[in-house]
């Protein structure tokens, strides 16, 4: 049956939600801590961080960062493998990567922002703002739609295409302009990244500016997210600590860009081309767990996080490795849900919500826990983050990990 999000689960969620001491406001954002100060199991932590380094010594990943927070203090933070593998350099803390697909929920921010200074409402049909949109075939596509991966677009219109050809955010919104949709809006789920770089497309008629500078100026430098870029353009500074990317699968990996070459992507892709760092991801996740807060400062609407971690009807489809969860999908957010305690049949409770980038990039916040767990690779083709993900559940939940236990396939996004 179709999720359900009742009133009395919003307040749930809402009070899970609310801010814990303010970490940001210190000068180090997440101050150092133990897992026994902060009531986390020592043995699991030093077990999710041989989990991670096994991965490095079987080839799983050329390497990665980890960082574990609680109570707005990180318990663990450390870098795994290599940040160049031909270099022989190892990865450090503090690295540099491409975030992938999770730069949509950043763009579903700015576009819950847009909702709340009226400049655009749900209901909007796409067409008011790219006119090319008005015929048949998405006539019908809305705002609501693109947030929630119902528009019928599909996955992508430039997939095949060198990224660096790509001129304009506005031309790649319009190739979906008349495309035969894959089903009628709202009535099924598939998850696409051309109807993000629509929205995105959408921002930038609304403000009149690069939806870089819209993202900029009212998500990352507010957030203090200062070691995060929406492109990585030529004498950025932070090349110097931006990470060779890898694709392949285990012991078969091969280079595909490096900090030396030229941008990937010339132009800001609202689905995948975010730059950032672990801390400061952090410090966006933490802006939702916080009920879109940060510090004094309000940068959501308690409606707004509501409505982004509301279920939509349709499920992922893809496995999960937090024990009894399912993987399902809000507003440009995706959500761990599991059946409401007490509640009617169909209603189900969010246990965690983040985002995952098909680079090899992992954010769970789990708001009940008061706690963050990001997990990065440079390893485009990885499925290690489900087995992360099993060993979160013990860690967090008190779900016994089985290590003996097949990891089920995990859909990349």
């Amino acid at each position: 049956m179709a999720a359900m999000f009742t009133p009395a689960l919003a307040l749930t969620l809402l009070s899970a939600l609310s801010p814990a001491p303010l970490a940001q406001e210190a000068e180090v954002p997440y101050p150092d801590s133990t897992a026994l100060a902060e009531g986390v199991s020592p043995e699991t932590l030093g077990e999710l961080s041989e989990l991670v380094q096994g991965f490095v010594d079987e080839g799983e990943i050329v390497g990665a960062e980890l960082l574990v927070i609680v109570n707005g203090r990180s318990i663990l933070h450390e870098a795994y493998g290599l940040g160049d593998r031909e270099a022989e350099e190892p990865l450090e803390v503090g690295s540099v990567f491409c975030v992938r697909s999770m730069t949509k929920p950043v763009i579903g921010a700015a576009i819950l922002m847009l909702i709340e200074q009226r400049e655009l409402k749900l209901g909007d049909h796409v067409f008011e703002y790219l006119p090319s949109f008005d015929v048949e075939g998405s006539r019908e596509i809305t705002i609501e739609h693109l947030l929630t991966h119902t528009s019928g677009l599909p996955m992508s219109l430039i997939m095949g295409q060198n990224p660096r050809d790509l001129e304009s955010i506005r031309a790649i919104a319009e190739l979906g302009a008349g495309y035969e949709l894959e089903f009628e809006p709202g009535s099924d789920f598939t998850y696409s990244d051309q109807g993000t770089d629509t929205l995105t497309a959408i921002i930038e008629v609304v403000t009149g500016a690069p939806a870089a500078e819209f993202v900029r100026e009212r998500v990352l430098e507010p957030l203090s997210m200062q070691d995060s870029a929406c492109l990585m353009s030529e004498g950025h500074v932070l090349r110097e600590r931006a990470l060779s990317k890898y694709a392949g699968s285990r012991g078969l990996w091969t280079r595909f860009w490096g900090p030396d070459e030229a941008p990937l992507f010339p132009i800001f892709l609202g689905s995948q081309g975010l730059y950032s760092t672990l801390e400061d991801y952090a410090k966006f996740m933490d802006m939702w767990r916080r009920n879109g807060r940060v510090g004094k400062q309000r940068l959501l609407r308690p409606s707004s996080v509501r409505r982004a971690l509301t279920p939509s009807p349709y499920p992922l489809g893809s496995a999960s490795g937090l024990p009894g969860a399912r993987p399902d999908y809000g507003m440009l957010m995706q959500l761990w849900t599991a059946p409401a305690e007490g509640g009617e049949e169909g209603e189900r409770e969010v246990i965690a919500f983040g985002h995952t980038g098909s680079d090899g990039t992992h954010a769970w916040v789990f708001p009940e826990q008061n706690a963050l767990v990001l997990y990065f690779t440079q390893s485009r083709g990885t499925l290690t983050g489900v087995l992360v993900e099993e060993l979160l559940g013990d860690l967090l939940l008190g779900v016994p990990f089985d290590a003996n236990q097949a990891a089920p396939p995990l859909e990349q996004y």
